[in-house]
């Protein structure tokens, strides 16, 4: 694999991380922040922009994401990049007891 076929599993990382955050909230039936609705987005518009962001991780990688260890650390490197970048909006963006 070339650096830029990391690229794919990577992103495919990143967008399967963040369609799980939209999943929970769709089923708690709470409001959480899409591009589409903003911060009040309803648990309708979650669980579309999670659809959504799976399906885009999917369409990158295939249903079979497991293409060697290099892809596989890729894919883990997106998500971990996701889930830091999230962590690190979380803590800026909530306010301060």
């Amino acid at each position: 694999m070339t650096n830029r076929s990391y690229l794919r599993p990577f992103a495919s990382g990143v967008l399967a991380a963040n369609a799980i955050p939209h999943a929970y909230v769709a089923a708690m039936g709470a409001t959480y922040l899409t591009p589409r609705r903003g911060r009040d987005s309803g648990s309708t518009i979650n669980a579309l922009w999670s659809a959504v962001n799976l399906a885009a991780a999917l369409a990158l990688t295939g249903p079979c994401p497991a293409k060697g260890p290099r892809a596989r650390r890729a894919f883990t490197a997106g998500a971990a990049t996701f889930a830091v970048w999230a962590l690190a909006w979380e803590w800026r963006t909530k306010p301060r007891d």
